[in-house]
């Protein structure tokens, strides 16, 4: 820096002599007011420098301090505090464990990650109350799982709100009628139209291989999407985890289909 601050009068030296020399009107007074105008400059320059280095050098002193408070920290911490810790951690397992061989798995819901059932990307769930299978897609990236269901009515049974809906079946089998009571109401927002859409809320019961669960869905028209059902966290949650590489992981269940059997 310092090399830097010497050499600059210099050249303010050599473009002030070139400047005389080659305007004639330029006078050495005027040379000189310039010199000293460029040295005023320089050491202001100078001066902004110093109080940076000397700003820096406090940070890095105190960073330095910083550094060493922590690691201090960390070495009670892990000298001191380690075994009482690992004996909290130690005793928190043997209770989460005690919990779940006292409940076990209900209806195929795992408890520990490693029971977890495998899922694909796409899958076939049977719908109990339509006692047939449709595709389902899985979806990890939407909360709550979605029915296609046409002609929605609302009426009311015994004071309670119900519903009353059609589902389309896959394997070119006519639409079935299902009746479930009436959950709430949510809106969502298409991405194509700006007017929220109010959906109906229901739970039903579906089965994906070993898995047998209430889940809730909301109604909507999905005729123009490729699959009928859409499963999302709200029913893979504790159940199963999703490899995007596979699909229908879980065959469909002959003793089923044949409980519909004409």
């Amino acid at each position: 820096m310092r090399a830097v601050l010497f050499f600059i009068p210099l050249l303010v030296l050599v473009n002030a002599c070139t400047l005389s020399q080659t305007r004639p009107g330029f006078s050495a007074r005027q040379t000189n007011t310039l010199l000293q105008e460029q040295a005023e400059l320089i050491d202001l320059q100078a001066q902004r420098l110093d109080a940076i280095a000397g700003t820096q050098h406090t940070l890095l002193t105190h960073l330095s301090e910083m550094q060493t408070q922590l690691s201090a920290i960390n070495s009670k911490v892990s000298n001191g505090y380690s075994r009482t810790a690992g004996s909290k951690k130690e005793k928190i397992g043997s209770q989460i464990r005690s919990i779940q061989r006292e409940s076990g798995v209900r209806s195929g819901k795992a408890l520990n990650i490693d029971d977890k059932a495998i899922l694909g990307r796409v899958e076939y769930v049977w719908l109990d109350g339509a006692n047939h299978y449709l595709k389902a897609r899985i979806d990890t990236g939407a909360k709550s799982s979605s029915l296609s269901a046409t002609n929605v009515q609302r009426f009311e049974r015994n004071g309670d709100r119900w519903v009353r809906f059609d589902v389309a079946l896959i394997d070119d089998q006519p639409a079935v009628t299902l009746e479930a009571p009436l959950l709430r109401h949510v809106k969502i927002r298409q991405a194509s139209v700006e007017e929220l859409e109010r959906r109906a809320v229901v739970k039903l019961s579906v089965r994906l291989g070993e898995i047998h669960e209430e889940t809730e869905f909301t109604l909507s028209d999905r005729n123009e999407m490729l699959y009928s059902v859409l499963l999302g966290r709200s029913f893979l949650r504790d159940i199963a985890v999703v490899d995007v590489a596979k699909k229908f992981t879980r065959s469909r269940d002959p003793k089923l289909t044949a409980q519909v059997a004409p």
